[in-house]
């Protein structure tokens, strides 16, 4: 038996590693930059809704954490090489955050320096439809005064 398992941890080892074995962390929300050694002509991303990327100058891209989860992201350069391939799990933000919780119901705040409620997967769903609506409201606010701007 003994032998069975020092065979199996060396066959770790040597094996190859999957293709998904790159792991980086995102927190929801916020933003990564990762620098390629090459110039991407393609990024695929496993679940847009989990992550985004954009790219910037070709050898940079931008990783956004939006909801939690993992996706893979992949960017292959104009032959199809392969120049990044990871697995990209989103965690909650939870620097500078407070949840509050009263009963069964919960609430988070982003706090740098003063409290303002934001929306948590897990919130209660009465102050976070609240929340959207208001968010929604001054999103559509912003929205008219850059077309009255001309922007």
């Amino acid at each position: 038996m003994k032998f069975k398992s020092c065979v199996l941890a060396a066959l770790m080892l040597v094996a190859p590693l999957p293709a998904f074995a790159a792991q980086m962390t995102v927190a929801m929300h916020q933003s990564e930059v990762v620098r390629l050694e090459g110039e991407a002509a393609t990024v695929i991303v496993g679940n847009p809704l989990v992550a985004d990327v954009s790219v910037l100058d070709g050898n940079l891209l931008v990783v956004q954490g939006r909801i939690f989860g993992t996706t893979s992201v992949i960017a292959l350069d104009a032959n199809g090489n392969e120049l990044f391939d990871v697995a990209v799990t989103v965690r909650p933000a939870t620097q500078y955050a407070l949840s509050l919780h009263m009963g069964p119901n919960t609430e988070t705040y982003a706090c740098a320096p003063i409290c303002a409620r934001v929306f948590q997967p897990g919130d209660d769903m009465t102050s976070s439809e609240a929340l959207t609506t208001q968010t929604r409201a001054m999103q559509d606010i912003t929205q008219r005064a850059m077309t009255l701007s001309g922007e």
